[in-house]
């Protein structure tokens, strides 16, 4: 019973949140520059100028894995 309540607190919380981490959306980016640009992401920028003048910053140590692993997927 204790983990279908866990269960159900889980699905909640994922319901409330239902946009992706700024590190989930670089690592979406980085699979779709690497298939569309038939390029390996490692290597790219993990800091970001916004068109509305924000900067969005990955900590360099994440971008280095979250580029790594959307180039295992992508196959570069």
């Amino acid at each position: 019973m204790a983990r279908r309540v866990e269960a159900r607190l889980d699905a909640r919380s994922v319901l409330r949140r239902p946009h992706p981490s700024l590190a989930g959306t670089y690592l979406s980016a980085l699979a779709v520059y690497s298939v569309l640009q038939h390029h390996s992401p490692v290597g790219l920028p993990s800091r970001l100028h916004l068109r509305s003048g924000a900067t969005a910053f990955i900590d360099p140590k994440v971008a280095s894995v979250l580029q790594a692993a959307a180039a295992e997927v992508t196959g570069w």
